[in-house]
């Protein structure tokens, strides 16, 4: 499990090319509580990952600026952001597709392209009606 204060942060090249599960919880950042991804050449795949309880100023779990994110069965859900993007922050030409997964707020996440992938079942609350895993 990542702590407080430690993210993962997709311009290093192993995550760029490795999709990972994990367990993401109580984490602390700026941009992303618990993860963030900048740039062209940046992606993150999370498959069965959690992503509950992170906090930062701009996309309280995930922050994704010009990148691409892909979330296979996964929970991005009851995160904060102080500013913008409860759960998810997609910036400039960032795009998130995702597959079978659930998504607390997904109203909220910012300018760029977030899709549902319309073979798989997936969740999202908005910003009135949160989506809550508890």
């Amino acid at each position: 499990m990542f702590t407080r204060e430690r993210k993962l942060n997709a311009d290093f090249a192993f995550f760029r090319r490795l999709g990972f599960s994990a367990l993401f919880t109580e984490n602390i950042g700026t941009l992303g509580g618990a993860l963030y991804a900048w740039g062209p050449n940046a992606s993150i795949e999370a498959t069965q990952s959690t992503l509950i309880a992170n906090v930062a100023e701009q996309g309280g779990a995930i922050y994704v600026g010009d990148a691409t994110l892909t979330l296979k069965n996964s929970i991005v859900a009851t995160n904060e952001a102080t500013e913008s993007a409860t759960d998810l922050a997609l910036v400039g030409s960032a795009t998130a597709t995702v597959y079978a997964s659930l998504i607390g707020v997904a109203d909220d996440c910012g300018d760029g392209t977030l899709n549902f992938d319309a073979g798989t079942r997936s969740f999202y609350g908005t910003t009135e009606k949160p989506v809550d895993p508890a």
